[in-house]
C-alpha cells in the first residue's frame, strides 16, 4: 500500500481544535472539519464558531504528495479560501489562506463517530433540554476561554497564558498554552500546540453556578468548578480546587 493511500485514508473522517490567526493570535477559533472521500476526491465542511455565530464553508479537496490541497468556499458570497493540511503525529495541521496570504491555522484532533455524530450539527448546548447524552449544558459556557497568570520580582517578569474548551457534545480540553518570561534584556518564550481532550468524561452543569464531570465508563459524578460568568458572556470566574481564576472568552 503507497504512502499516498495511507496518507488518505488517515485523514478521512472528523477533526476538531482551534484555529488562530497570524495577525491575532490571542483570537481563538473552534472549529470542526470533516473530510470524506469518493474516488480521488475530497469533499467536506469546515464549521468555524466564533462568538456564538457558526459558519460553515463547503470543502473540496485533492491529495498531492501526502498534502490534502483544495479550496473552503463560503456559500453566502462563494468566497473561496485556499485549504491545505497534512498529517503529523495522528494530528491534522490545517492552514487556510486567501490569494496566497494565511489567514487561518491550528492542530486538529481527530473525533470518534458517536462523538461526531453527537456535535455535528450543534452550535451549541441546552440549558435544560440536554445535549445528546440527555445532559444538561448551559450554552454560555460553549467555547474556547483563556486566562492570563502574570508574575515578577525585580528586574524578573512572567507571564503563562492556558485555554480551556468546553465542547457542546460535553467533552472538554485544553489548549494552546504559552508562556514568555523576560529578565534585563533577555526574554524566553514558549508554546504548546493542540488540542488535549480529558478523555472518558463528559461535562455539565446543575443550577447556574456549578460544573459537573461525569465519567462515562461509569463511577460517581464530581463536581469540576463552580463559576459566575458576566452578563455579555465574555468573562467568566471560576472556583476550582481552593482557587479562583478570571477567564475571558476566547472564542
Amino acid at each position: 500500500m503507497s504512502s499516498d493511500l495511507i496518507q488518505a485514508q488517515s485523514v478521512v473522517g472528523t477533526w476538531q481544535g482551534t484555529m488562530t490567526s497570524p495577525q491575532n493570535e490571542s483570537v481563538q477559533v473552534l472549529s470542526t472539519l470533516a473530510i470524506r472521500q469518493a474516488g480521488t476526491a475530497y469533499a467536506g465542511e469546515l464549521v468555524l464558531q466564533l462568538n456564538g455565530a457558526r459558519e460553515t464553508y463547503t470543502v473540496s479537496a485533492g491529495m498531492q504528495n501526502n498534502l490534502l490541497v483544495g479550496t473552503a468556499t463560503y456559500p453566502a458570497n462563494q468566497t473561496a479560501y485556499q485549504l491545505e493540511a497534512m498529517l503529523q503525529n495522528g494530528k491534522l495541521i490545517v492552514g487556510i489562506g486567501l490569494l496566497n496570504i494565511p489567514a487561518m491555522g491550528g492542530v486538529f484532533t481527530k473525533v470518534s463517530k458517536a462523538a461526531a455524530a453527537g456535535s455535528s450539527d450543534r452550535p451549541g448546548g441546552t440549558s435544560a433540554g440536554g445535549g445528546p447524552d440527555g445532559l444538561p449544558r448551559n450554552s454560555r459556557l460553549v467555547g474556547v476561554w483563556a486566562h492570563t497568570r502574570h508574575y515578577g520580582s525585580g528586574e524578573f517578569y512572567g507571564s503563562v497564558r492556558t485555554t480551556l474548551i468546553f465542547y457542546p457534545d460535553g467533552r472538554i480540553g485544553s489548549s494552546d498554552s504559552s508562556g514568555n518570561a523576560s529578565l534585563g534584556g533577555s526574554s524566553v518564550s514558549s508554546n504548546s500546540e493542540g488540542v488535549q481532550i480529558l478523555e472518558g468524561v463528559r461535562w455539565y452543569t446543575k443550577g447556574t453556578e456549578q460544573i459537573w464531570i461525569r465519567n462515562v465508563g461509569g463511577g460517581g459524578d464530581r463536581l469540576y468548578a463552580e463559576y459566575g460568568m458576566a452578563a455579555d458572556g465574555q468573562k467568566m470566574l471560576l472556583y476550582r480546587n481552593g482557587g479562583k481564576q478570571i477567564y475571558y472568552r476566547a472564542q
